[in-house]
């Protein structure tokens, strides 16, 4: 019997990666830009912002809206706390970090934004 060629290996490629489901993520991120801790208070910068908002799309354009890596029966328009848990130290730049990751993770979604009545009118 024959050795299978390196050619017919890699034709099987294909099927092997269409056969991947992706069960879940684990994500350990750190924080965006910030200012320097020698001249305290530290803060979050525009670029550090805008940096874990660009990281956050791209993991919710991979394991989220997309049709062959979602995460199957993850939620995708509305945050499900049993599907999704979020860590950051107190720290201001790691938890503004943390909050602009989450808001491109699940941005906000619905006509009812910012439409509010207030108990005091």
């Amino acid at each position: 019997m024959h050795a299978p060629t390196p050619l017919y290996l890699l034709s099987l490629l294909p099927f092997a990666h269409a056969a991947e489901t992706t069960l879940g993520a684990f994500v350990f991120h750190r924080h965006g830009d910030r200012t320097t801790k020698a001249w305290p208070p530290t803060h979050l910068t525009d670029l550090g912002y805008s940096e874990v908002y660009s990281a956050g799309s791209y993991f919710r354009s991979k394991y989220i809206t997309n049709e062959t890596t979602a995460i199957p029966g993850i939620a995708e328009n509305f945050v499900n706390l049993a599907q999704l848990s979020v860590e950051a130290p107190v720290d201001t730049v790691l938890q503004n970090s943390a909050q602009g990751f989450t808001q491109a993770l699940y941005p906000p979604v619905g006509s009812q934004l910012n439409t509010q009545t207030l108990a005091n009118g």
